[in-house]
């Protein structure tokens, strides 16, 4: 079954986390972000936000100079779902200047926007990725 805005909307809280292949003790994601994964076929969108998470000097750079970016932030898929292209954005809040973008070429993501939310799980940098409903 296809995912839909209703299934993401439907998640609330989360039961189980789950560690991700590319950091296993530095990222977990949530129940919900694994059914988007599943339903929505974009295991690829975690692999790239993880990969920013682990990866990106920039980011890591931001993270450091800004207590709040380095407590929360929120990744932004916005689909052009016409030419279906994308765009995946880091930002401290929804009014931020984007601190990561990536354009993504070719997506068949079925939703027109999603929202993770990133938080600072543990004092050793434990992140925790979840929709917003679940944090």
């Amino acid at each position: 079954m296809p995912l839909t805005q209703g299934d993401v909307e439907a998640c609330n809280g989360c039961e189980r986390w789950y560690r991700h292949w590319m950091a296993p003790t530095r990222v977990q994601f949530s129940d919900g972000l694994r059914m988007v994964a599943e339903r929505g076929e974009a295991g690829w969108l975690l692999d790239a936000v993880v990969s920013h998470e682990k990866c990106n000097r920039k980011l890591r750079a931001a993270i450091a100079a800004d207590e709040d970016l380095c407590d929360q932030r929120f990744w932004t898929l916005t689909v052009n779902q016409k030419k279906n292209t994308a765009v995946l954005t880091c930002s401290k809040d929804s009014t931020a200047d984007a601190v990561v973008t990536q354009r993504i070429k070719y997506t068949d993501f079925p939703l027109p926007k999603l929202t993770i939310y990133a938080r600072l799980a543990s004092a050793d940098g434990l992140v925790r990725l979840c929709l917003p409903a679940e944090n």
